[in-house]
């Protein structure tokens, strides 16, 4: 790297045979692995608690399972990994037992353990293979906002304009 300013010397991430990468050349998704993949490893060794809000924000799915993977990689881990995100199918690489869902019902909010959740064509809690994102697209969970809703916007928009 040539414009490497020696008064202000930059942060190499990679400094292999002569050939470095500064860490301000790398994208978003690439500084956030690598500065939460050391937080990670640092929860797990202290046993602490991660939250993140959007973990796949910036993420594509294969790095949010690869994260999910490292993180559930030790069966003895007592560190917690507590994340919302936007993108159900996120949601079918977690175990029933780890997903909770948050609902807004008539004004009140609720947490709901989908492991305990009730499927409403079978009336019975869901089976072990009950697909989150099949629950998810079919409407079956309370999704926000709804299409029903969506359309209701879109109409009302269309009025004005």
């Amino acid at each position: 790297i040539d414009d490497v300013d020696t008064k202000n010397p930059k942060l190499y991430a990679i400094d292999l045979d002569g050939y470095k990468i500064r860490y301000d050349y790398f994208s978003t998704a690439t500084k956030k692995i690598c500065l939460f993949v050391c937080d990670l490893i640092r929860s797990q060794k202290k046993n602490g608690i991660i939250l993140i809000d959007e973990l796949d924000n910036s993420f594509n799915l294969k790095i949010t399972e690869m994260i999910l993977k490292l993180f559930n990689r030790d069966s003895n881990n007592k560190a917690q990994l507590i994340f919302t995100t936007n993108n159900p199918e996120v949601m079918d690489k977690l175990r029933k037992d780890q997903i909770f869902i948050i609902q807004r019902k008539n004004g009140k909010v609720g947490c709901l353990k989908f492991s305990d959740y009730i499927d409403p064509k079978t009336n019975n809690i869901v089976r072990n293979d009950f697909s989150f994102v099949k629950a998810y697209k079919q409407n079956n969970l309370l999704n926000q906002p709804s299409e029903e809703k969506i359309d209701e916007l879109m109409r009302y928009i269309n009025q004005i304009y």
